[in-house]
């Protein structure tokens, strides 16, 4: 009988051997971390590729990071890859190559999608850095298109329409009503379970959250309390938020079923984000101060609010009733 090839890994095109068939598992990945450890003399002597150094940062982002997290680098830097080359060395690397690949692929993208093409080869050229792969970042500093803010939003009226069109899926609308009401990312909704529900606050924990860094608290007004509870009545176990075929919602479901409701209601950008834009635009009007509202969204640093946001400044009626608001009768003194 022919001997089991043993537990085996293909590591930068080659086949690596972890442990034998019947090493326990713990060997077996104790060795895996060992080979992704190795930098190996490609790196030494200038010869690392793109694709290497790729392979691995996206490794270490799937191992380190949420699985959102993971998509959004693949997204950008599977094409990029493909574009420069599986033998493109990093050496050679400067910051016309990444131009001519944004110019090819993302010729007709909007700014913040080429903007974001670039900061994903320029992070993983940052942490090549940190790693030790390389001594410095070749595309340090490369000038990128300036971020648009986020202008696309919902109206109430417009909302209201959307539960109307769903009215015979409460799925759905479960799923809007949470997104109008929390502000929450899209993502984070179908991860949520029984179990992180307490009273009013839902607690993902670290692995679940965006970054995998900090625990994400999603705080409940009444409503959205509501229709949790409510679903937590239907769903005790696993995810509480599922489709209409009783599984929990996921990237694919979330886009396709958004896809038919921009059609319905004549919104061409309509996503699921736009729901988390719109509360925060809606909140900011109302004069919430944008230290609370970062912190309700989940962002780590208020500045993200701030440059997403700019749009209000064009609010000529918003900035009339601020400017009115800022002493507290509306007079100097």
């Amino acid at each position: 009988m022919a001997k089991a090839p043993g537990r085996l890994l293909v590591h930068h095109g080659k086949q690596v051997k972890l442990a034998e068939a019947d090493a326990p598992y713990k060997v077996a990945l104790s060795e895996y971390h060992k080979v992704h450890a190795y930098k190996g003399p490609d790196v030494e002597r200038g010869r690392l590729t793109v694709a290497q150094l790729m392979d691995d940062f996206l490794d270490w982002v799937e191992h380190n990071r949420a699985s959102s997290t993971y998509e959004w680098y693949k997204r950008f830097l599977t094409p990029f890859h493909q574009h420069i080359g599986s033998t493109f060395r990093v050496a050679n690397l400067k910051p016309f190559h990444i131009q001519a690949w944004v110019k090819a692929d993302y010729r007709k993208a909007k700014n913040n999608t080429r903007r974001n093409a670039i900061r994903a080869v320029e992070r993983s050229m940052n942490w090549a850095v940190q790693s030790g792969y390389i001594t410095a970042n070749p595309i340090k500093g490369m000038e990128k298109p300036r971020q648009e803010s986020r202008e696309t939003v919902i109206t109430e009226a417009q909302y209201r329409k959307a539960l109307e069109l769903t009215s015979d899926d409460g799925d759905v609308r479960d799923f809007l009503t949470f997104l109008w009401e929390t502000g929450a990312r899209a993502e984070e909704v179908p991860v949520i379970e029984a179990k992180h529900v307490d009273g009013d606050t839902i607690t993902l924990p670290k692995k679940d959250s965006k970054g995998k860094r900090y625990n994400r608290v999603i705080f409940l007004n009444d409503t959205a309390q509501a229709t949790v509870k409510k679903l937590i009545e239907r769903h005790p176990k696993g995810a509480i938020f599922r489709n209409g075929k009783g599984k929990p919602w996921n990237k694919n479901s979330i886009r396709c079923r958004f896809r038919i409701l921009k059609r319905e209601l004549g919104m061409p950008d309509l996503c699921a984000t736009v729901f988390r834009h719109t509360w925060a635009t809606d909140a900011l009007t109302n004069g919430m101060d944008t230290t609370t509202a970062s912190i309700l969204m989940g962002h780590r640093d208020p500045a993200t609010l701030a440059r997403n946001y700019q749009h209000l400044t064009q609010n000529r009626e918003h900035l009339k009733v601020a400017a009115k608001s800022a002493r507290s009768n509306g007079e100097s003194h």
